[in-house]
Protein backbone atom coordinates (compact mmCIF):
# COMPACT_ATOMS: atom_id res chain seq x y z
CA UNK A 1 0.00 0.00 0.00
CA UNK A 2 1.37 3.09 -0.47
CA UNK A 3 -0.66 6.26 1.59
CA UNK A 4 -3.21 7.90 0.10
CA UNK A 5 -3.08 6.46 -3.70
CA UNK A 6 -4.46 3.15 -5.02
CA UNK A 7 -2.67 -0.04 -4.31
CA UNK A 8 -0.58 -0.89 -7.73
CA UNK A 9 -0.73 -4.61 -8.46
CA UNK A 10 1.15 -6.72 -7.52
CA UNK A 11 -0.81 -10.10 -8.79
CA UNK A 12 -1.43 -9.82 -12.33
CA UNK A 13 -4.65 -11.25 -14.25
CA UNK A 14 -2.00 -13.54 -15.74
CA UNK A 15 -0.81 -15.22 -12.70
CA UNK A 16 -3.91 -15.62 -11.63
CA UNK A 17 -4.80 -17.75 -14.44
CA UNK A 18 -1.94 -19.96 -13.53
CA UNK A 19 -2.75 -20.56 -10.50
CA UNK A 20 -4.30 -24.03 -9.69
CA UNK A 21 -8.00 -24.22 -9.28
CA UNK A 22 -9.11 -23.69 -6.21
CA UNK A 23 -6.24 -21.49 -5.04
CA UNK A 24 -7.64 -18.67 -2.46
CA UNK A 25 -6.66 -14.93 -3.29
CA UNK A 26 -7.18 -12.80 0.17
CA UNK A 27 -6.75 -9.19 -1.17
CA UNK A 28 -6.61 -7.34 1.94
CA UNK A 29 -5.87 -4.05 0.37
CA UNK A 30 -9.02 -3.63 -1.62
CA UNK A 31 -9.65 -0.67 0.20
CA UNK A 32 -7.50 1.05 -1.52
CA UNK A 33 -8.29 -0.54 -5.01
CA UNK A 34 -6.77 -4.00 -4.48
CA UNK A 35 -3.37 -5.31 -5.23
CA UNK A 36 -4.63 -8.15 -7.37
CA UNK A 37 -5.79 -7.23 -10.73
CA UNK A 38 -8.48 -9.71 -10.67
CA UNK A 39 -9.58 -8.26 -7.41
CA UNK A 40 -13.17 -6.61 -7.10
CA UNK A 41 -14.80 -5.34 -3.67
CA UNK A 42 -17.35 -8.01 -2.22
CA UNK A 43 -19.75 -7.45 1.06
CA UNK A 44 -19.93 -9.93 4.53
CA UNK A 45 -22.82 -10.89 2.70
CA UNK A 46 -21.51 -12.02 -0.07
CA UNK A 47 -17.62 -12.01 0.52
CA UNK A 48 -16.22 -14.67 -2.27
CA UNK A 49 -15.86 -14.85 -6.11
CA UNK A 50 -14.51 -17.29 -8.21
CA UNK A 51 -12.55 -16.05 -11.39
CA UNK A 52 -10.62 -18.60 -13.41
CA UNK A 53 -11.25 -21.00 -10.64
CA UNK A 54 -9.26 -18.74 -8.00
CA UNK A 55 -11.60 -17.89 -5.25
CA UNK A 56 -10.79 -14.23 -4.30
CA UNK A 57 -11.86 -13.00 -0.88
CA UNK A 58 -11.68 -9.10 -0.62
CA UNK A 59 -14.00 -7.50 1.56
CA UNK A 60 -13.07 -4.08 2.42
CA UNK A 61 -12.74 -2.77 5.93
CA UNK A 62 -11.71 -6.13 7.26
CA UNK A 63 -11.62 -4.44 11.22
CA UNK A 64 -15.36 -3.95 11.24
CA UNK A 65 -15.97 -7.42 11.50
CA UNK A 66 -14.15 -7.57 15.11
CA UNK A 67 -15.46 -3.58 15.71
CA UNK A 68 -14.89 -3.94 19.43
CA UNK A 69 -11.51 -5.63 19.14
CA UNK A 70 -10.50 -3.04 16.29
CA UNK A 71 -11.72 0.00 17.93
CA UNK A 72 -9.24 -0.85 21.29
CA UNK A 73 -6.24 -1.40 19.13
CA UNK A 74 -6.85 2.11 17.58
CA UNK A 75 -7.50 3.12 20.95
CA UNK A 76 -4.28 1.96 22.25
CA UNK A 77 -2.01 3.09 19.42
CA UNK A 78 -3.70 7.13 19.38
CA UNK A 79 -3.93 7.56 23.71
CA UNK A 80 0.36 8.04 23.51
CA UNK A 81 -0.08 10.70 20.90
CA UNK A 82 -3.13 12.25 22.40
CA UNK A 83 -1.59 12.40 25.59
CA UNK A 84 1.56 14.03 24.47
CA UNK A 85 -0.76 16.56 23.11
CA UNK A 86 -2.40 17.41 26.24
CA UNK A 87 0.35 17.53 28.47
CA UNK A 88 2.67 19.45 26.02
CA UNK A 89 -0.13 21.35 23.31
CA UNK A 90 1.07 22.50 20.17
CA UNK A 91 5.15 22.29 21.58
CA UNK A 92 4.37 18.39 20.59
CA UNK A 93 3.84 19.41 17.02
CA UNK A 94 7.42 20.60 16.99
CA UNK A 95 9.55 18.34 19.40
CA UNK A 96 7.73 14.70 17.95
CA UNK A 97 8.21 13.58 14.63
CA UNK A 98 5.66 10.83 14.73
CA UNK A 99 2.95 13.76 15.93
CA UNK A 100 4.07 16.54 12.95
CA UNK A 101 2.84 12.86 10.30
CA UNK A 102 -0.31 12.53 11.55
CA UNK A 103 -1.28 16.22 10.73
CA UNK A 104 -3.01 16.53 7.76
CA UNK A 105 -4.82 20.34 7.70
CA UNK A 106 -2.81 22.82 10.02
CA UNK A 107 -3.81 26.70 10.35
CA UNK A 108 -6.02 25.83 7.45
CA UNK A 109 -3.37 24.14 4.92
CA UNK A 110 -2.94 20.71 3.84
CA UNK A 111 0.25 18.83 5.13
CA UNK A 112 0.36 15.80 3.00
CA UNK A 113 1.09 15.69 -0.59
CA UNK A 114 -0.86 12.49 -1.22
CA UNK A 115 -3.91 14.23 0.27
CA UNK A 116 -2.92 17.45 -1.44
CA UNK A 117 -3.16 15.49 -4.63
CA UNK A 118 -6.15 13.56 -4.13
CA UNK A 119 -8.11 16.81 -3.82
CA UNK A 120 -6.23 18.94 -5.77
CA UNK A 121 -5.46 21.23 -2.98
CA UNK A 122 -1.80 22.91 -2.72
CA UNK A 123 -0.08 22.05 0.08
CA UNK A 124 2.37 23.00 2.66
CA UNK A 125 5.41 21.14 4.84
CA UNK A 126 4.43 21.24 8.10
CA UNK A 127 7.76 22.20 9.09
CA UNK A 128 7.24 25.44 6.98
CA UNK A 129 3.99 26.06 8.88
CA UNK A 130 5.48 25.70 12.60
CA UNK A 131 8.19 27.51 11.69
Amino acid sequence: MIRGQQSPHVVTATQVRRMRQGSVILDISIDQGGCVETSRPTTYSNPIFTQNGVIHYAVPNIPAMTARTASHALNNVILPFVQLVVESGTTAFKTEAAVRRGIYLFQGQCTQPEIGRLLGWPTVQIEELLG
